[in-house]
C-alpha cells in the first residue's frame, strides 16, 4: 500500500484583473486541478476569501510534492507558506479531486 501523505499551505493571490475575472480564473483552475489530481490519485480542498487561498492536497507522496512544486512556481501565488506536512493514516477528503469554498 502507498504511503498517504498531505501538504496544508497557504498563499497570496497574485490573479489580476476584476473580481470576477478572478472568479473565472478560480474556475478554470478548479477544472484543471480536478482533472489532474483524479488522473493523480491526489483529493484535496481549495478555500479562497480576501485575496488568499489555503489548500489541502493529499496523496501518494510523489503525486503531492510534483503538484505543490508546481504551485509554488505558479505565478498567481505569492508567499506560499506550508502549514503542515507529512505522511496521514487516511484521508480527510477522500471522495473529493478537489473541494472548493470561496466566493
Amino acid at each position: 500500500m502507498t504511503q498517504l501523505h498531505r501538504v496544508l499551505y497557504c498563499s497570496r493571490n497574485l490573479i489580476p484583473g476584476t473580481p470576477e475575472a478572478v472568479a473565472a480564473d478560480i474556475r478554470r483552475i478548479l477544472a484543471a486541478s480536478r482533472r489532474n489530481n483524479a488522473r493523480d490519485g491526489i483529493t484535496g480542498g481549495l478555500l479562497f476569501s480576501e485575496g488568499c487561498f489555503a489548500q489541502v492536497l493529499e496523496g501518494p507522496l510523489d503525486a503531492v510534492e510534483g503538484t505543490f512544486e508546481r504551485i509554488q512556481c505558479d505565478e498567481r501565488h505569492s508567499g506560499v507558506t506550508v502549514l503542515q506536512s507529512g505522511p496521514i493514516a487516511a484521508r480527510d477528503f477522500p471522495d473529493w479531486s478537489m473541494a472548493f469554498a470561496g466566493p
